[in-house]
């Protein structure tokens, strides 16, 4: 296990209500859980396994976030008692990087984004 206290993401972060979709190289895409969300990254749970280090690329389902594809590193992850990962974003542009805090902050202020902006649903018809 790595030590989820050695990932430093910078910016404000918040608890949040939303998933992440990771897309996997053999065309398939699971959903994972955000426990919490920053314009540096993100905690993720769920299965499979996220190899230690891999960059996937991922689609964030929280609030009004644009639905983009997003480089991620895995940076560490815990088993304990649920898999979570902690992913840093990579070459996050700046509209996307404000969308995201926009949406934090949002959070942070009581907001919470309804059930339609996040989790559930179909996935959009772009995704394999």
């Amino acid at each position: 296990m790595n030590d989820p206290r050695s990932e430093r993401r910078g910016g404000p972060r918040a608890a949040t209500f939303g998933e992440a979709v990771v897309l996997f190289d053999d065309d398939t895409a699971h959903r994972y859980r955000i426990d919490n969300l920053s314009a540096g990254g993100a905690q993720l749970a769920g299965l499979p396994a996220l190899p230690p280090f891999e960059v996937l690329s991922l689609v964030l389902r929280v609030g009004a976030i644009p639905a983009r594809t997003i480089e991620a590193r895995v940076v560490w992850h815990s088993d304990d008692p649920i898999k979570r990962y902690g992913v840093t974003f990579l070459n996050l542009d700046a509209d996307l990087a404000d969308a995201i805090n926009d949406v934090v902050l949002g959070i942070l202020n009581g907001a919470t984004p309804t059930a339609s902006e996040s989790i559930g649903g179909d996935l959009p018809s772009w995704l394999p």
